[in-house]
């Protein structure tokens, strides 16, 4: 039998390693959950579970990046060629000013623009149903702590990345990672090698899929920011549509190799059966 990759922690990579272990390097039992006064060590050690906020950008620099814009500079380059070849004064004033007054109106767009995200994502709170002490509880998903048992259904979206514990004819739609058009079966089976595609990493939940099918018991990885730290989370900025380019997304999303045997199944639509114990 092989032993797992293990992360720079020397822990044992989720996906490669099976649920035992996971759980063991998380010190939780999935059954159980962690108890109250755990989490909330925990939650002080780790900080809450949500991305860090990008470094405010200068005043000077957010004007300044106004003039990367195409029609910016061919004001501006209207402004130098009709100074240098007429000597109008008054033209070239204009032509400047209407560039400050474009980068003036974009920075304004731009400032009402984060306005608007700040407060829809305050109104849009996503709450975790988890299971601690041995039972069900609904809590805010920024609480969440690294060995959470998280507990999913159809319908719901993953409040963060986790190892599935426990799988049901769990099926999760990840088309905003991988491009997958459909959604994919997931099941508590590892996925050995030390550089799986991530659409083939069928024994982890990402944070904000869609549960479409089944339900599930994912474990709760990574410290805080966990939506933004860690090997998974580099491997979904790369290969998230938009962000990481056609070769990624088709690394990603490429079927799974077969085994020696010459089996394997497709990912998409692959049903696995209930798998541990019911969630």
């Amino acid at each position: 039998m092989s032993t797992p990759t293990v992360t720079a922690t020397g822990q044992p990579q989720p996906a490669g390693a099976d649920v035992a272990s996971v759980a063991a390097a998380l010190d939780v039992v999935p059954e159980q959950g962690l108890t109250t006064a755990e989490a909330q060590s925990r939650l002080a050690t780790h900080g809450p579970n949500r991305l860090a906020e990008g470094k405010k950008e200068s005043p000077v620099r957010a004007f300044l990046r106004q003039y990367e814009d195409f029609m910016q500079v061919i004001l501006l380059g209207a402004a130098v060629v009709n100074q240098l070849a007429t000597q109008e004064t008054g033209t070239t004033v204009v032509l400047a000013g209407l560039t400050v007054f474009n980068a003036v109106i974009g920075l304004r767009q731009e400032s009402k623009a984060e306005e608007s995200v700040k407060a829809l994502a305050q109104m849009m709170k996503t709450v975790a149903r988890v299971r601690r002490d041995g039972r069900a509880e609904e809590i805010d998903a920024e609480q969440l702590v690294p060995g959470d048992v998280v507990l999913v259904e159809a319908g719901n979206r993953v409040p963060a990345d986790g190892r599935i514990c426990v799988a049901a004819t769990l099926e999760i739609e990840e088309a905003a990672l991988t491009g997958e058009s459909l959604p994919v079966g997931k099941t508590t089976d590892a996925v050995p090698g030390d550089d799986v595609p991530l659409g083939d990493r069928i024994c982890m939940a990402y944070m904000n899929t869609a549960v479409t099918r089944g339900r599930a018991a994912p474990g709760v990885q990574g410290g805080g920011e966990r939506a933004g730290a860690g090997p998974d989370a580099q491997d979904r900025r790369a290969s998230a549509p938009g962000r990481g380019g056609d070769r990624d997304r088709r690394r990603a999303t490429r079927p799974r190799r077969r085994g020696a045997d010459g089996g394997g199944q497709p990912r998409s639509g692959r049903r696995p059966g209930l798998r541990g114990r019911d969630a």
